[in-house]
Formats: C-alpha cells, structure tokens, sequence
C-alpha cells in the first residue's frame, strides 16, 4: 500500500548555521564554518527538520589540519538538548560520527553520549561528502562517505533516535583545529518509491521557500521533479 504524505507543504531548514558556542565567534559563515573552534564544542543549525518524512543533510570536509588526529563530527542534534551550550564530544541528544581520526585512534558512531560502534575504516579526507540520512518514520540516522555507508563490514550502522528528540532535529557539527574547515552543503527531502504527493506539492514548496529566502537555500532534489508523480 502507498503512504501518502500530509497535504501541508514541507519546510526544511536551511544550509546555514545557527545558535553555536562562543568559541566559534567569527568563524561561520552562512553554511561554512572556516576554522575549527581549538575544542570540543558544538555548532548547530538554523533550523529544524519535520516530524515526518526521510531527510538528507549534506556537509563537505574543506580541510582538515595537519596536525589534527580527532577532528570532524558531524549529525544532528535535538534543539531542546542545546549542544551548542555543552561540554565535552559527547552531547547528550546527539547523534553524530566523528569522523576523523588518525594512528590508533578509530572514527566512532555516536548516540545521546553513547559509543554504538567504534573502530571503522572510513575515514574523511579534505573534500569528502558526508551524507546524513534522518528517517524521522524508522526514527533512524544513518552516514554515507562519498556515496557508501559508514560502518563496519560495508553496512551502514544506523543510530536509533529516541522519541522526545524527534521533533526538533537540527544539523550539528563540532571542528576542532584550527586548520580544518567544513560546509553544511544542503538538507533535502529523500523522496521514496511508493509516495504519494499531492498535486502541485513541490512548486508550492519552492515558491513558499523562495519567498522566505533570498536565494533558495535549501532545495527540494532536484531528480524529483523528473519523477512521474502517481497523485491521487
């Protein structure tokens, strides 16, 4: 059977950042973030993701210090936990990868300050994407590395979302030296087989967005305006 989506348009959240730790004061720009913050500190976005529907959030890895050795996370983060406002690389309402690590140390999967699984070979370099699949129906989080899951055996290791860090999800990154450099490149709706969109759902969403922004931040994928919509 199809699932059918709500009527109202979606709004997503734009490429940018929002509400950070102090120590990142100068160093974000719209969607960049052009040095690292010297800590374990936290930057959030601008805004938040539906309650429903399957998200992808997009960040570029610009650069990455010579000297750093654990650096990079990046997922997203329950507004209401104020990561921005904790301690430490292990927020709690957190669901992140830290994505960078070298000698012994290993990139690791993490949950509301929980290791689920350490010791993985992917590894980002400067100009990596990294994709972060929100699935707010499974209430999952999963990461691709330039296209392949992250995690170990070649299989995405999905980070379960508790329920009452559902309805608020923003993007959230932590940069740490001050050599490396990372961009919040988009957020788009991941639209699946099977889904039924009312008619006109997608023009109104890009007109609705262009109104609210000078330019449109943070567009709908561009394929589904190829899909042969099924509309009932």
């Amino acid at each position: 059977m199809s699932a059918s989506a709500s009527s109202g348009a979606i709004v997503l959240p734009p490429a940018e950042w929002g509400p950070a730790h102090s120590r990142y004061e100068g160093k974000i720009r719209g969607g960049a973030i052009t040095a690292g913050c010297g800590t374990y500190r936290w930057a959030t976005g601008a805004g938040t993701l539906p309650e429903q529907g399957k998200y992808r959030i997009q960040y570029r890895v610009d650069s990455i210090d010579s000297n750093a050795y654990d650096d990079i996370s990046v997922g997203v983060a329950s507004r209401a936990a104020g990561v921005e406002d904790q301690d430490g690389s292990f927020p709690k309402g957190c669901y992140f990868w830290k994505s960078y690590a070298r000698g012994a140390q290993r990139s690791t999967l993490e949950a509301d300050g929980r290791t689920v699984q350490a010791g993985m070979p992917q590894v980002v370099s400067a100009g990596s994407i990294i994709e972060v699949i929100v699935d707010q129906g499974a209430s999952t989080v999963e990461f691709r590395l330039d296209g392949e899951p992250v995690g170990k055996g070649g299989t995405a290791c999905k980070l379960t979302v508790k329920p009452e860090h559902k309805r608020d999800l923003t993007p959230a990154a932590f940069v740490r030296h001050s050599g490396s450099a990372l961009t919040l490149v988009a957020v788009a709706l991941v639209v699946e087989a099977g889904v039924i969109w009312p008619a006109g759902w997608f023009q109104e969403q890009a007109q609705e967005q262009a109104q609210d922004q000078e330019s449109l931040l943070t567009p709908v994928d561009r394929s589904v305006f190829n899909l042969r919509l099924n509309l009932v």
